[in-house]
């Protein structure tokens, strides 16, 4: 499960260092993953759930898990 939060371009406000640095190394591994795998037939993803309300995303959280789960399937 990736997170916008991992993105260098899009990060404008800092903060969350461990966080975001946690999430741009998954998707660094994936895409190199992928790349050295391109000719394998399988799909492989990651996802961003967007900001949810859990205990890890807080109550500010701008979607419900009901809400994010239907967006990921």
């Amino acid at each position: 499960m990736s997170s916008g939060q991992g993105s260098v371009s899009n990060n404008t406000t800092g903060m969350r260092e461990v966080y975001r640095g946690s999430k741009a190394a998954l998707n660094m591994f994936m895409r190199s993953f992928a790349t050295r795998h391109f000719e394998d037939s399988r799909a492989m993803m990651l996802m961003a759930a967007g900001w949810v309300r859990t205990d890890m995303g807080g109550p500010d959280g701008r979607l419900s898990i009901e809400e994010s789960v239907p967006n990921l399937v």
